[in-house]
């Protein structure tokens, strides 16, 4: 009677080896078509913030939204802080996924680590604070270009001293004279941030936790150089148009209506970009 050969101690070994040399060369690429995916993802996202700010600007003649206390509130204080383009676009989408890049869904004490953590605004434990009662506006990962907001108190003016000028305000989609280069919203570490044409890079905000309510603290442009993909973060324009934007490029967007982009004068130089740049 003849036996049934079982593999030898060898040949399983060999197999085991085999498997262990094809995983090793289809996870990378397991994983880059992951990473490919959520990027594309997240520019759909992008997109559709377009599409809710076109229908926006249609309604509302081409103004952008108010600032503090601004009438889409009513002047209601609790209803209105830095996060106003999330309630001035309320109306306008039902889905909360939308606030979130895919690489990035997760705050500080979810485990989130920067680049790929959400933001927090809001005192959302404190019923004092206007966000407790809108937590669908509590936490993204998605920052809104704060030079159109189109206020003259919070960011811009009121009783405190700030660095604003008033004149560099996109308050109307009529003074943007590139719209294809001036963005409107994109990957972010905080819920909004107004660059500076002399901002220099200062961070590194892949590894800080910003869960302030002041988009108009310190690093304006660093907030917006978050490393989600591959040296690069997504935006979308004034246009319409959402696209991936290389890091070291973003002191090469009309941030706001004066931004001057030949003006070179403070932006880092290559050498000075630290090496995940």
């Amino acid at each position: 009677m003849k036996k049934n050969k079982g593999f030898t101690l060898i040949e399983l070994l060999v197999v085991i080896s085999i498997i262990a040399m094809l995983m090793s060369i289809l996870m990378p690429a397991l994983g880059k078509a992951k990473e490919q995916a959520q990027s594309v993802t997240c520019r759909a996202n992008l997109r559709q913030w377009g599409l809710i700010f076109f229908m926006y600007f249609e309604d509302f003649d081409g103004k952008v939204p108010p600032g503090r206390g601004g009438s889409v509130f009513g002047g209601d204080p609790m209803k209105s802080a830095w996060g106003v383009w999330m309630r001035a676009t309320e109306h306008y989408y039902n889905d909360p996924s939308l606030m979130f890049c895919p690489t990035a869904t997760k705050v500080s004490d979810e485990g989130g680590q920067q680049p790929f953590q959400a933001w927090r605004f809001g005192r959302y434990d404190d019923p004092g604070h206007w966000s407790y009662y809108y937590p669908q506006f509590q936490k993204g990962s998605y920052g809104f270009n704060y030079w159109a907001v189109a206020k003259k108190d919070g960011p811009f003016g009121g009783p405190t001293a700030n660095p604003h000028p008033e004149e560099n305000r996109i308050f109307n989609t009529s003074v943007v004279k590139r719209p294809s280069n001036t963005p409107l919203m994109g990957d972010c570490s905080t819920m909004a941030s107004a660059p500076f044409n002399d901002d220099n890079y200062e961070g590194p905000p892949q590894s800080e936790y910003f869960d302030d309510d002041d988009p108009t603290s310190s690093t304006y442009i660093a907030k917006f150089c978050v490393n989600r993909h591959n040296k690069s973060m997504n935006m979308v324009f004034f246009d319409g148009t959402a696209r991936r934007v290389v890091l070291r490029d973003l002191w090469e967007l009309n941030w706001h209506v004066n931004y001057d982009i030949r003006d070179d004068t403070n932006i880092p130089k290559e050498t000075e970009f630290p090496d995940w740049m």
